[in-house]
């Protein structure tokens, strides 16, 4: 049927479909090819945001403070980096099913405490449950609204959570990691002070003691 067709002497005809025969890759290879693919991909996402990152410097105005760009920047890679997983493949619904219902379990069993890291704040954790390895929460405001002096309230209450953990594995309590564009670490050492000892951070920088 095909061999009547002009338009398939047009693209070469047999010769040219035999050939793309020749050039089929083997499915064998399709898990690395895939990571080959997928690798691209992430490197044609890394340089359109490179590109915006680049645009935006040079077209921004005084009113577009360069730390809400390097915000903006932050939440763009950190999107890219967790775009999809190589690894873990598909889950069945069952393996799923029973995970929810372990937790589900445990929630109704342990009724007064709470599943994940707590945040020290009692209506917090009644809302969300503590926080758990799967989730991403943003704290979101305008400037001056207090972000970080709360986001350092949430890691001081998880490290106590952890210390007051009895049962840890080896006996080695986890670490809380915080990260800050804005602040050195001084600073945030000199925050952490503050609300432990209840004295303002400013008197403290000071050297005052109220």
């Amino acid at each position: 049927m095909l061999g009547n067709e002009l338009a398939f002497e047009e693209i070469g005809g047999v010769d040219y479909l035999a050939k793309l025969t020749t050039l089929a890759l083997s499915i064998v290879n399709v898990n690395e090819y895939g990571k080959i693919v997928y690798d691209l991909a992430l490197r044609r996402y890394l340089i359109e945001i490179g590109e915006k990152i680049v645009t935006n410097a040079y077209s921004s105005t005084l009113a577009d403070l360069a730390i809400s760009q390097i915000e903006t920047a932050e939440s763009q890679l950190y999107d890219l980096g967790s775009r999809g997983t190589l690894s873990k493949g598909f889950t069945k619904l069952q393996t799923s099913i029973e995970e929810s219902w372990t937790s589900i379990s445990s929630a109704i069993k342990n009724k007064n405490s709470i599943n994940g890291i707590s945040s020290g704040l009692l209506d917090l954790d009644s809302k969300l449950g503590g926080f758990k390895n799967s989730d991403l929460i943003i704290l979101a405001g305008r400037p001056s609204m207090g972000k970080t002096a709360l986001g350092v309230n949430l890691a001081i209450n998880a490290c106590k959570y952890f210390l007051t953990k009895k049962n840890t594995k080896d006996n080695v309590v986890p670490s809380v990691g915080f990260f800050s564009l804005e602040m050195s670490s001084q600073q945030i050492s000199t925050r952490i002070l503050s609300i432990e000892s209840e004295i303002n951070s400013s008197a403290l920088f000071n050297g005052k003691n109220r």
